[in-house]
């Protein structure tokens, strides 16, 4: 415990998972939990590599690494094990898991069935013909989705229908004001849709949508690909999923 007041064991750790580990959220998770378990033999350093492992990936902003803050949530937080933990912090992180567990990178989209512009039923997400499906969440009177919006519609046109499909679900209930942004910026190419009552699957719990915009890429098994990314990074994603130059 007495190299904690110093940089080393902190700068093994780091050099450990971010030089010595594959960058990707399974490996790292082993890792981390290889760390943590070791960890475990004196209290005080067990309290601050978990902490600080598990402050490190909820805070991330590499898609994906959200699941490695996950796994040391249900195992160590969730569990008991950390002594140090109040009711409190042990509320706050379930519900954050509980927010997080239905929407990984690579589980399988949640389902939802939606209503169309015109009140009518759609065929559910799962349904679609597209080989991948952009799924959005937004409200027009959000300043950050409009832009993104317009962004998202510059990247459509370059894809045929069959390539790519956008599922754009309004996540608030005036609906008169969003049928008529839809009608003056020409946005009825893509599937608008919403949940007026509430039926499908509970989407805001599922896909996570607390905030707006939120974006998810489906691929053609209908899994998540990619999550929370700006238009050019779909855009790469998009091109990589379809083998595109």
């Amino acid at each position: 415990e007495r190299i904690l007041r110093t940089p080393i064991l902190e700068g093994m750790i780091d050099k450990y998972l971010e030089k010595l580990t594959v960058k990707h959220p399974d490996s790292l998770s082993l890792a981390v939990v290889k760390v943590i378990e070791h960890s475990r033999a004196h209290d005080t350093v067990f309290r601050y590599v978990c902490s600080k492992l598990f402050n490190k990936y909820v805070k991330s902003d590499i898609m994906g690494f959200d699941a490695v803050g996950l796994e040391i949530a249900e195992k160590y937080y969730l569990s008991g094990l950390t002594y140090w933990s109040d009711s409190t912090q042990k509320a706050k992180i379930y519900e954050w898991a509980v927010k997080l567990s239905s929407n990984l990178i690579g589980m399988d989209a949640p389902v939802m069935v939606m209503k169309n512009i015109e009140g009518e039923t759609y065929k559910a997400l799962h349904e679609l013909k597209s080989e991948l499906v952009v799924v959005i969440f937004w409200d027009y009177t959000c300043g950050t989705c409009k832009k993104f919006i317009n962004k998202l519609d510059s990247l459509y046109d370059h894809y045929d229908r069959s390539e790519v499909e956008v599922y754009a679900v309004y996540i608030q209930s005036e609906l008169e004001g969003w049928r008529e942004y839809i009608k003056e910026h020409k946005l009825d190419k893509w599937l608008n849709v919403y949940d007026p009552e509430g039926n499908s699957n509970n989407y805001r719990i599922t896909y996570n949508v607390f905030s707006s915009p939120i974006i998810y890429l489906i691929d053609k098994e209908r899994k998540i690909a990619a999550k929370k990314i700006d238009v050019p990074q779909l855009g790469n994603i998009i091109d990589k999923l379809l083998e595109k130059e």
